[in-house]
């Protein structure tokens, strides 16, 4: 069995080595760490996740996506704990633990975000308030 990785399985050249993250990413990142504790513990977990399915995937990409499935989960579970906890209408019937209402979030986001595209509303922007 050959000892060396062939071309085409070695990262890319000119792909960074660490995770390129846009300075909002960075922004709330370290808002995240300011919340408090269950929320702020998925939130990490999610940007720890998707750090390491960055450095995983020249090596392992199916566990490369993985890692990043359960980075879309952790944050999920994030969105979801933190709408229970400011009593959004309707958040206490969400389980941050059901598989099914984590994978909707994404869905939802996009389809909400196509309706406001359709209607001519303005695309909301967001802001983060350190």
């Amino acid at each position: 069995m050959p000892t060396d990785m062939p071309d085409q399985l070695g990262p890319s050249s000119g792909r960074a080595d660490v995770l390129p993250m846009e300075e909002s990413h960075l922004v709330a990142e370290e808002c995240a760490n300011k919340l408090g504790g269950r929320i702020r513990h998925c939130f990490r977990n999610a940007f720890d996740h998707l750090r390491r399915s960055w450095t995983l995937h020249p090596i392992d990409s199916e566990m490369a996506l993985f890692r990043a499935i359960t980075a879309e989960e952790e944050a999920a579970t994030a969105l979801i704990l933190s709408l229970k906890q400011i009593g959004y209408e309707g958040a206490e019937t969400l389980n941050p633990r059901h598989h099914v209402h984590k994978s909707a979030v994404s869905p939802f986001l996009e389809a909400v975000g196509h309706l406001f595209a359709e209607t001519g509303v303005p695309a909301p922007k967001l802001s983060i308030n350190r």
